[in-house]
C-alpha cells in the first residue's frame, strides 16, 4: 500500500497527551506536509513539556529539509472547537479520548474519518509481522519479554507502545522504518502493547495482528466504560478479526479469557497455564516451563528470586514463551532471553535499599487487582509492608484489596484523591489494625512511610488508583517516588 498523500490535508490531533504518542503523531503528519491542528482539553501549562517537545522536533526537521515547505502545527488548548471536527480531513483520536465524545460525534455527522495511531500504523504496514499483547495486568512485561525473545532471532525487531521502556517506539515514529524494510523485502517484526482504548477502532477496518496475546482480564477502567462487559468487548477486538492463519494466546487460569477461548475463535487457539498441563501452549510443571504443540519443548526453570518472584510474573513468562515459540524463536534463544530479562521500569521494580528497608516502585498498578498481586508477591506473615496507595478513583470496589492490605501491611499511607476515602472505608470494614496515614504529596507520603517502618520492612508504592490530580501521569508519580528515594536522608 502506498502512503496516502497527506500534503496540505487538515489533520486534527485530538489529545496531545503526556506520554509522547500525540507528539509522535503530530510530528509524523507534519513531516508529510499536512496542516496539523492539535487540540486538547488540557491547557498550555499542563501540556508544556509536550508542546516544547513538538515545537523542537518540528523545527529541527524543517532545518534539516530546507528544500521543503511545511505548515507549522497550530494549537487549540484548554478547549475543543466544533468547527475543527467538522472541517478536518482526518482526526487522530488519542487513546485517552472516549469514543462517545460529542466532538467525535460532530466529526461522524460531517463524514470525517476517525483513526488512532495504531490503526494508521496497521493500515500503512500490512506486510509487517505483528505480535500484539493486551490484558488488564502484565501487558508491558509480557510485551517486553516477547520482544527480547524475538530480538534473539531478528535483531531489527521493534518494540512499540510500551510507555516508559527506553527501547519502545511510538507507533507512527516506526512507520517509515518498517515501510522501508517492507519495500526491501526484509523482515522486521513488531512486538506491541495495545490498550483497550487503542483496540476500540479495530472494527473500522477489521484489523488484526498475526499473533494476539491476552494476558488476563479483570475489572478496570470502569470510569471509561459503561460496564465490565463493554471493557471485555474492547479487549476481544485484538483477535475478533483474525482467521485460520493467525494465532491467539489466552490465559487458561483466568476465568474471563478462558471463556473467550471456549466461546470459539476464528484463529488457531493456544493457552498458557500455571495450573494445567496444556496440549497446545505453555505450562509449568515441577518448576519447569514446557511448550506443547504436537511436540514438547522444555525451556528450563525460572529462578525463584529477582524478577520472576510471583505467580503473575511466571504467567507473563509462559505467555511470552508461547508467542515466541509460535514465531519460530528457538528454545536456546528463548532460554537466553528468560535468563537475561531484568523486568520493566516501574512494574514492581526494586529500586534500592536504605537502612535495611527495601523500596519497590509499582506505580503502574492502577487497579485493586494489580496492587493485590504485588502484595501477594512481596508479602509474608510478618506483615512487613508499608504501602503507599490511593489517588483518583476509577469506580472500583476495594473490599478484596482491603483484605490483602490487612493480611500483609503493617501500615498504609494514602495519597489524596477520590479513591482514598473508599480505600479507607474498605479498610475500616476489615477492622484493619495497622496505621492509616494521609499524605498530600509524594515526599510527604515517603516521609510518613519511613517513620512507620522498621528494619526489614518493604516500602511499596502500588497505588491501586489513577494518578489524575496530584501527578502528571503514573510515570510522574513513580518518578517522584524515585526522586524521594534518591534524595532521602534518614530522619
Amino acid at each position: 500500500m502506498s502512503t496516502p498523500d497527506f500534503s496540505k490535508k487538515k489533520i486534527l490531533i485530538m489529545g496531545l497527551g503526556l506520554h509522547g504518542g500525540g507528539v509522535a503523531s503530530a510530528q509524523w503528519f507534519f513531516e508529510q506536509g499536512a496542516e496539523v491542528i492539535v487540540t486538547d482539553l488540557k491547557d498550555e501549562v499542563a501540556l508544556r513539556d509536550s508542546v516544547i517537545s513538538l515545537n523542537k522536533s518540528t523545527r529541527a526537521y524543517r532545518l534539516a529539509h530546507p528544500e521543503k515547505k511545511f505548515i507549522s502545527p497550530a494549537y487549540v488548548l484548554g478547549t475543543h472547537r466544533e468547527q475543527d471536527f467538522r472541517t478536518a480531513d482526518l482526526i487522530i483520536q488519542n487513546p485517552g479520548v472516549p469514543r462517545e465524545s460529542a466532538y467525535l460525534g460532530y466529526a461522524k455527522e460531517s463524514g470525517v474519518p476517525i483513526e488512532n495511531e495504531v490503526t494508521i500504523f496497521f493500515l500503512l504496514t500490512p506486510g509487517t509481522p505483528k505480535i500484539a499483547v493486551t490484558g488488564t495486568r502484565g501487558k508491558s512485561t509480557t510485551t517486553s519479554l516477547i520482544f527480547e525473545m524475538v530480538k534473539q532471532k531478528y535483531p531489527d525487531a521493534l518494540l512499540l507502545g510500551v510507555a516508559g521502556h527506553p527501547a519502545s517506539y511510538a507507533f507512527l515514529s516506526a512507520v517509515d522504518r518498517t515501510r522501508r524494510k517492507e519495500h526491501a523485502d526484509a523482515l522486521i517484526p513488531c512486538v506491541m502493547e495495545l490498550s483497550s482504548w487503542q483496540l476500540e477502532l479495530f472494527d473500522t477496518h477489521a484489523l488484526k495482528p498475526d499473533i494476539a496475546v491476552v494476558t488476563n482480564i479483570f475489572k478496570d477502567h470502569l470510569n471509561r466504560y459503561p460496564d465490565y462487559e463493554a471493557y471485555q468487548r474492547a479487549k476481544t477486538s485484538i483477535f475478533s478479526f483474525q482467521d485460520k492463519d493467525d494465532c491467539v494466546i489466552l490465559n487458561y487460569d483466568n476465568e474471563c479469557t478462558r471463556f473467550f477461548g471456549e466461546s470459539g475463535a476464528h484463529s488457531r487457539l493456544y493457552w498458557f497455564s500455571l495450573r494445567e498441563r496444556i496440549a497446545r501452549g505453555c505450562y509449568q510443571e515441577e518448576g519447569k516451563i514446557f511448550c506443547s504443540d504436537g511436540d514438547k519443548k522444555e525451556y528450563g526453570y525460572l529462578r525463584e528470586d529477582g524478577v520472576w518472584v510471583g505467580a503473575h510474573m511466571r504467567q507473563n513468562a509462559l505467555a511470552a514463551c508461547t508467542a515466541a515459540s509460535l514465531f519460530g524463536v528457538s528454545s536456546d534463544q528463548i532460554k537466553h532471553a528468560l535468563a537475561h530479562f531484568t523486568g520493566v521500569p516501574s512494574r514492581l521494580e526494586c529500586i534500592g535499599e536504605k537502612d535495611a528497608r527495601v523500596w519497590y516502585d509499582d506505580t503502574t498498578s492502577t487497579s485493586p487487582e494489580a496492587t493485590s498481586a504485588a502484595l501477594r508477591t512481596l508479602g509474608s506473615c510478618k506483615k512487613n509492608i508499608i504501602l503507599i496507595a490511593g489517588g483518583a478513583d476509577k469506580n472500583f470496589d476495594f473490599s478484596e484489596l482491603a483484605s490483602d492490605i490487612a493480611g500483609y501491611c503493617r501500615s498504609t499511607v494514602l495519597l489524596s484523591g477520590t479513591a482514598t476515602p473508599k480505600i479507607a472505608s474498605a479498610l475500616g470494614a476489615q477492622n484493619y489494625a495497622g496505621t492509616i496515614a494521609l499524605a498530600n504529596s509524594m515526599r510527604e507520603a515517603v516521609m510518613r512511610a519511613w517513620r512507620l517502618s522498621q528494619r526489614g520492612d518493604i516500602l511499596l508504592l502500588s497505588p491501586a488508583a489513577a494518578s489524575f490530580g496530584m501527578f502528571v501521569n503514573e510515570f510522574d508519580r513513580g518518578s517522584q517516588f524515585r526522586e524521594a528515594f534518591n534524595s532521602f536522608e534518614e530522619q
